[in-house]
């Protein structure tokens, strides 16, 4: 399990930087199987921890949108 959230991120923290450039990233040996159960992963866990919170219930959408949203252009809630 260790060695999946290291390569977990490793995969992120790739992904982030490759981001800053403003394309896509290409990532040299990753598959995509491998960035989708990355991203699988990753929703586990932010969802276990709204859930462990009790935060309640949440607008997946609106999650989902601000997620897109500051993974492409930053923190601006506009």
């Amino acid at each position: 399990m260790k060695v999946f959230k290291f390569l977990a991120a490793g995969v992120l923290a790739g992904m982030m930087l490759a981001s800053c450039g403003g394309s896509q990233p290409q990532l040299e040996g990753v598959t995509k199987a491998q960035i989708d159960s990355v991203s699988y992963a990753v929703g586990v866990s932010i969802g276990s921890m709204i859930k462990q919170n009790n935060l309640g219930e949440i607008n997946i959408d609106k999650f989902a949108e601000s997620v897109k949203h500051t993974l492409s252009k930053g923190t601006d809630m506009n």
